[in-house]
């Protein structure tokens, strides 16, 4: 863990980037409430409201729908697609099953057989 010079030099950091930069420069995630891992952390604005990050929503509450933990380790920001043997993109239907037998997946233009 960290130590109260190692919190302090950092705090000083932070600050010396917020007057530079703007009091909006620094954001820190949040845990928050929310269906998926890209709704369940936020990003908050350091130290302008609140000393500590304040969450958007209440991780604590229900959720109806979300992703049940654990949570995955790893959110990539480009889409893949996952199709079908006719080229057809496969769903997720509402009981949780594929809508048809995955063949195909695209990955940042590469196409791969399954």
């Amino acid at each position: 863990g960290l130590g109260d010079q190692d919190r302090l030099r950092a705090r000083r950091a932070v600050v010396r980037v917020q007057g530079l930069l703007g009091p909006e420069a620094v954001r820190v995630p949040v845990l928050s409430g929310g269906h998926g891992p890209a709704e369940r952390i936020t990003l908050t604005v350091l130290g302008l409201v609140a000393p500590e990050p304040v969450p958007q929503a209440d991780p604590g509450q229900p959720w109806p729908g979300r992703l049940p933990d654990p949570s995955p380790a790893v959110l990539f920001d480009d889409p893949v697609d996952l199709l079908d043997a006719q080229g057809n993109p496969i769903r997720v239907t509402s009981r949780g099953m594929f809508s048809a037998d995955p063949a195909r997946l695209r990955v940042r233009g590469r196409d791969d057989r399954l």
